[in-house]
């Protein structure tokens, strides 16, 4: 069943290659999105940006980023 969850430091990889693979993203809009990815998972206390992950089980499907443009 999927579900959508709190970013875990462990979805960083998954979710790194996901981005890669789809090849709607140019290399530095990949960049970006793990920037902001880093920024929740490096700052927890930070209120600037929410990541939520879909997954299934321990399998990364995607996931959403709002915040600041």
């Amino acid at each position: 069943m999927n579900v959508i969850d709190e970013l875990r430091r462990s979805d960083r990889a998954p979710l790194h290659r996901l981005l890669n693979e789809t090849g709607n993203f140019t290399d530095d809009e990949c960049a970006i999105a793990l920037e902001l990815i880093d920024a929740v998972l490096d700052r927890p206390g930070q209120k600037d940006y929410i990541v939520r992950v879909c997954r299934d089980g321990d399998a990364v499907l995607g996931y959403y980023c709002i915040g600041p443009t």
